[in-house]
């Protein structure tokens, strides 16, 4: 027991928010973040209580119909800023909890705005990095997939072709010979369209020779002219 109470104590001091515990509007204990918080701005404690408690009178008396949410809310938050010798003012949200109504227990908590603003541009880093790296994926999946389905089977094809030919060419049948060198020949000239095609879908050259403008317009021009 006394270890789980020194993992929650440690807890509640490397929190990042600023906490402050309330009985009966008298702090009781306060973690290591709000106490560096007060000591460098210099915070009345009392003037954020009544803040803090005034937020959560008006929200309790709050009867309007379209706050019945609000009305299920475990605390009151509130925007407040402090301004210190410092180059730029400090934000925080303010949150009053009610822990105990019996005892007259609550909580204050600081958070840090600025600090969830950069946390959330953070994920939402993660999130696009993820999403751009699963449309890499899925693009070079396709481009596997073309390899393979088109370039490869023409290329394979066009093996096939010059072993039979080479049959034909000891058997001394020019008219077969030439027709399976022009059967080869088309099976070569598709498979280097595709891969020219390829290479269009990879990098157009337009993009890098004009930008992107004209390589978009280029683009719905061909799609077009593939879909008429």
């Amino acid at each position: 027991m006394l270890e789980t109470a020194n993992w929650i104590q440690k807890y509640f001091n490397q929190s990042p928010d600023a906490i402050f515990l309330f009985k009966n509007d008298d702090l009781l204990v306060s973690n290591e973040p709000a106490q560096r918080l007060v000591t460098m701005l210099n915070l009345d404690v009392n003037y954020l209580l009544q803040i803090g408690k005034n937020a959560w009178s008006q929200l309790e008396n709050d009867d309007c119909a379209s706050c019945l949410i609000k009305k299920r809310l475990k605390g009151a938050a509130v925007p407040i800023t402090f301004h210190s010798n410092a180059t730029h003012p400090f934000h925080f949200s303010m949150v009053y909890r009610p822990l105990d109504d019996k005892e007259n227990v609550f909580a204050l908590t600081l958070e840090n705005r600025e600090q969830q603003q950069r946390l959330s541009q953070v994920e939402e880093q993660r999130i696009l990095n993820q999403y751009v790296n699963e449309a890499h994926e899925k693009e070079r999946q396709k481009i596997s997939q073309d390899l393979h389905d088109s370039v490869a089977q023409g290329i394979y094809a066009a093996i096939m072709g010059i072993q039979r030919l080479a049959t034909v060419q000891n058997q001394r049948n020019t008219e077969q010979f030439q027709s399976m060198s022009a059967a080869i020949e088309k099976q070569l000239q598709t498979t280097l369209k595709e891969i020219k095609e390829l290479a269009l879908d990879i990098r157009p050259s337009v993009l890098d020779n004009f930008g992107l403008i004209p390589a978009i317009k280029a683009l719905a021009k061909r799609y077009c002219a593939l879909s008429s």
